[in-house]
């Protein structure tokens, strides 16, 4: 009676487990089928990209290399004919002539001009010294950092 009731009670466990076992083994087979397709979608995409793009670089480093070789056998060439060019046309040489100092630059009128600056200060100074204060005369432009506006009337 004992091996009869083992026997009969067990089979629907072996059931439940037969059934839970085979959606596992379903799921993981449809898992590994889902993951095959993709990768498989993806390298047949993305190889065919790999590849055009590596060609396309390495035509992009050819050229410069090729553009940076012609560019400094072009510079080479223009030096070699340009110091050929100055020794066929050296003048003889000249005798030395004696220049005389250059005169100073002129003063230049801009109100943006440091200088000016200094010099309406300084006139400032000495017609303050000088005691002129009733006849003084307003100075052409504004104390720098004032905060007063040249343009303003």
């Amino acid at each position: 009676f004992i091996v009869a009731q083992v026997i009969f009670s067990a089979m629907p466990v072996l059931f439940f487990f037969t059934c839970a076992f085979s959606a596992l083994f379903a799921l993981s087979c449809v898992f590994l089928l889902l993951s095959l397709f993709w990768t498989g979608l993806a390298v047949f995409v993305l190889v065919p990209v790999l590849v055009l793009t590596s060609t396309m670089a390495l035509f992009t480093w050819g050229f410069g290399v090729a553009s940076f070789s012609f560019s400094r056998s072009a510079y080479k060439a223009m030096q070699t004919v340009s110091t050929a060019a100055d020794q066929q046309t050296r003048a003889p040489p000249r005798r030395e002539t004696r220049l005389s100092p250059r005169a100073a630059p002129m003063a230049t009128s801009s109100s943006s001009s440091p200088s000016l600056w200094d010099k309406i200060e300084d006139q400032d100074i000495k017609q303050e010294a000088e005691g002129s204060k009733g006849n003084q005369e307003k100075p052409a432009h504004p104390a720098p950092g004032s905060g007063v506006d040249a343009l303003e009337p």
